[in-house]
C-alpha cells in the first residue's frame, strides 16, 4: 500500500494521468515476483507443511513436479505465470471492497518499469502487476453517473 503523497504524485506520471492515483484514499499495489523457479517452490511447500503441520519431506513429490513444470518454461513464460498467481489477491482484495462499499478502480493500464522504479520494486525481486485505488468515490466523479460499458452475455461467454 502507498501511503505516501509524495510517492503518489511520483507515480502520477507512470498512470497516463488518472488522478485516483493520487486522490483515492488507499492505493493498493499488487506485484509479481521476478525470480521465479525452485525457490518459489520451496517457499510455497515449506508454508504448506507449516500451515498444515506436516513434514516438507510428505509434499516432496508434489515439489519435485512443480519445479519439473517450472523448468520448463522461458523466462516470459514464468513471468507471465508470476503475473496469473499476482492477480488472485485482487479478485478475493475487490469482492471484500465491494461488500464493505468501498469503491475500487483495478487498473492495469500504467507503466509497469516506472512504477517499478518509483517503488523500489526491482531490488526485491518484484515487478508491479495490478494497482488499485480504493476510497469513496467524489460526489463530482462524472465516470460514477455515466452509463456502464459493458458486452451481453452471449458475446463474452461460450457455452459448450
Amino acid at each position: 500500500m502507498v501511503e505516501s503523497n509524495t510517492i503518489r504524485k511520483q507515480l502520477l506520471p507512470f498512470s497516463y494521468g488518472q488522478e485516483k492515483i493520487a486522490d483515492s484514499s488507499h492505493l493498493i499495489i499488487f506485484a509479481a515476483h521476478t525470480q521465479v523457479g525452485d525457490m518459489t517452490v520451496d517457499r510455497y511447500i515449506e508454508k504448506h507443511a507449516k500451515t498444515n503441520n506436516m513434514p516438507s519431506a510428505d509434499l516432496d513429490n508434489f515439489s519435485n513436479h512443480m519445479k519439473s513444470v517450472l523448468a520448463a518454461k522461458t523466462a516470459d513464460q514464468k513471468q507471465q505465470w508470476s503475473h496469473q498467481q499476482a492477480y488472485i489477491a485482487p479478485g478475493n482484495f475487490l469482492t471484500c471492497a465491494a461488500i464493505m462499499k468501498i469503491d475500487s478502480c483495478p487498473m492495469t493500464g500504467f507503466d509497469n518499469a516506472g512504477y517499478d522504479g518509483v517503488l523500489g520494486l526491482l531490488e526485491k525481486n518484484l515487478t508491479t502487476s495490478v494497482i488499485c485505488p480504493i476510497g469513496l468515490r467524489h460526489s463530482y466523479d462524472a465516470q460514477a453517473l455515466s452509463p456502464k460499458v459493458r458486452f451481453d452475455y452471449d458475446q463474452i461467454v461460450i457455452e459448450i
